[in-house]
C-alpha cells in the first residue's frame, strides 16, 4: 500500500464519520426541539378552592414538645 492509498482510505473514513455525526447531531437537536414544544403545550390547572368535609380532628400525641405540635397543626 502506498501512502496515497492509505490517505485516501482515511479521509474517507473521515467524512464518514463527520457524515455520522452531523446527523446525530441533527436527529438530537430535532428531539430536543419537539421536546420543548411539548412542554410548551401543557397547561396548568387552575387551582379551585374546595371547602373541606368531615370532622376537625387535633389528637395528637401528647409527649411531643411543644414545638413539634405546633408544626404538625400549622
Amino acid at each position: 500500500m502506498t501512502v496515497d492509498v492509505i490517505l485516501t482510505w482515511l479521509f474517507h473514513t473521515y467524512i464518514d464519520i463527520v457524515l455520522y455525526v452531523d446527523l446525530l447531531t441533527l436527529g438530537l437537536a430535532v428531539t430536543n426541539i419537539l421536546a420543548g414544544l411539548v412542554w410548551l403545550s401543557i397547561k396548568a390547572k387552575s387551582i379551585t378552592m374546595v371547602n373541606p368535609r368531615g370532622v376537625e380532628c387535633k389528637r395528637l400525641c401528647t409527649t411531643l414538645p411543644e414545638v413539634a405540635r405546633n408544626e404538625l397543626l400549622w
